[in-house]
């Protein structure tokens, strides 16, 4: 019986035991790079459709291992829990692992179950809500008490908040007096934002792999209508952030005082052409000191996860 060793495993180890987590990794390495210091080594699968660590976007921390290839369950062995993020791309493969594996399931919600129905730019769905709220992990971990509250008709598992940590020691004192785009969309809408890019000469991030350094610029636009990692941290930097208005984004941004907040395309165009006209420097320190506020507690950070292990590692699970 192939999973049999992670039963064991399970039954056997001690409160205190260094564990193993098997993670997917499609464009989160900034939040997984903020795991460095928990009680917790992390092995990043590879499987059809799910990208490896793109180190572009964040440097590997040592806690954390890309798997080689992509490997058969057999091999999957000596293994504490599975970790995903959110409740589409990845969440289906992850869910037959742990099945397969006999592995408990966390998944990190990073966006709410509002902001999964109304998408920027009139863009769908790409899976109905009503497909999305059964797939619910063992421990539920979400961003805010919001996130966590917005699924709340999941009922089946352990629901906790850790809010994200972000890093709040490099700012760019000196940044151009220019507009950077985060062009995250639909490729539908892509053309939009570079026609958009090209009225205004801002310059354009395509997708997660990009290169470009956000803090060297005075005002960042996130297009879409949740709040990462890498938006907290062009806040921390002092960039001026414009979000679109979501139930996701207003949990962070209060409109006017610590970012800006779009209606379409029509209202961003309107919103960057007054950003150039005015650096809103009120906007870009209060934004660096929310996060000072809100998401710089490393040390809390870590102990809530560390909880959680501590949870996991006292605990006996198996699959029916």
């Amino acid at each position: 019986m192939l999973i049999t060793p992670n039963i064991i495993r399970s039954a056997t180890r001690g409160s205190k035991d260094r564990l193993k987590c098997l993670s997917v990794c499609r464009e989160n390495e900034k939040y997984l790079a903020t795991l460095s210091d928990i009680n917790c080594d992390i092995y990043i699968l590879l499987a059809d459709g799910l990208s490896g660590w793109k180190p572009t976007i964040s440097k590997m921390p040592q806690n954390v291992f890309a798997l080689s290839k992509a490997v058969e369950h057999s091999e999957l062995v000596g293994f504490d829990f599975i970790m995903c993020h959110g409740r589409l791309h990845e969440f289906d493969f992850a869910y037959s692992l742990s099945n397969a594996l006999h592995l408990p399931l966390v998944t990190v919600d990073h966006v709410s179950e509002k902001a999964r129905q109304k998408l920027p730019f009139g863009a769908r769905a790409e899976v109905e809500i009503s497909q999305v709220l059964p797939r619910v992990g063992d421990i539920n971990i979400s961003n805010s008490n919001e996130i966590k509250d917005s699924w709340k008709s999941s009922t089946y598992g352990i629901s906790i908040t850790i809010p994200p940590y972000v890093t709040t020691e490099d700012i760019e004192n000196e940044k151009q007096h220019k507009v950077i785009i985060d062009n995250n969309l639909p490729s539908q809408f892509a053309g939009e934002i570079e026609l958009l890019a090209n009225e205004f000469d801002c310059a354009v991030r395509f997708g997660e792999g990009a290169e470009e350094d956000i803090s060297k610029f005075e005002f960042y636009v996130n297009t879409w209508n949740n709040i990462d990692n890498k938006t907290l941290e062009a806040m921390a930097c002092g960039c001026v952030t414009i979000s679109p208005k979501s139930p996701e984004t207003e949990i962070v941004i209060t409109d006017g005082e610590n970012g800006l907040l779009f209606e379409g395309i029509d209202d961003l165009r309107r919103i960057i052409k007054e950003c150039l006209e005015d650096k809103h420097q009120h906007i870009s320190s209060n934004a660096r000191q929310f996060i000072l506020d809100n998401y710089s507690n490393k040390e809390e950070f870590d102990k809530r996860w560390n909880q959680v292990l501590s949870f996991i590692s006292n605990s006996f699970f198996t699959r029916k």
